[in-house]
């Protein structure tokens, strides 16, 4: 919207910049559009506005937008390929339990879905608690878990670990898929019941 390269009704949205009596640092900031509500404040184009202009002036000046891409994706890092293990339904259910996303009454109980947090053991139902100790799937993980080639803790399961080689992790992420896919049904189940 900046260089004119979108249709003029979206150009049109962007506040006209003015030049400024003095030299100062921000003159090729956007200028804010004045908002009177949180909702708006937050809303796409006054938060796209102050994104753009937090970014570095070589980055806003990038002759095409394939250049631009290349200035801000330099430093991304890149999402590790363990996360690419498995089928399609354990590699989500796997990134749901990493982000917090999933349906253990933790997460629902954060996200006001549920009344208590609590697993039908009795115990907080979060990551841990459901792939280490719950005892409602104590058989699946003396299956699944028995012979990892490192100790049985949560983040070893939901992340890698960093010295083990990528073959070993990929067992291990593959046994937790077998896992959460098992698991996953009676979850659903319950999560179900909520909605």
């Amino acid at each position: 919207m900046k260089n004119h390269t979108t249709p003029q009704y979206l150009n049109d949205l962007i506040p006209e910049q003015t030049q400024p009596r003095y030299n100062l640092r921000n003159t090729s900031d956007i200028p804010l559009i004045h908002c009177r509500t949180q909702l708006y404040t937050n809303s796409y184009l006054p938060s796209t506005i102050r994104e753009w202009n937090r970014l570095p002036e070589n980055h806003r000046n990038a002759p095409s937008v394939t250049a631009f891409k290349a200035r801000v994706n330099q430093n991304a890092t890149k999402s590790s390929p363990l996360y690419n293990v498995g089928s399609r339904e354990g590699q989500i259910l796997h990134t749901r339990l990493r982000l917090s996303c999933s349906s253990l009454n933790l997460d629902l109980y954060r996200r006001s879905i549920v009344d208590t947090h609590n697993c039908t053991c009795g115990a907080v139902e979060s990551v841990s608690h459901f792939l280490l100790y719950c005892t409602n799937f104590d058989i699946h993980r003396q299956r699944y878990l028995a012979n990892l080639p490192c100790p049985p803790i949560a983040d070893n399961l939901l992340n890698g670990n960093e010295r083990l080689t990528f073959e070993q992790n990929k067992y291990i992420f593959l046994q937790d898929s077998k896992i959460y896919t098992i698991n996953q049904t009676f979850l659903i189940f319950r999560y179900a019941q909520y909605c």
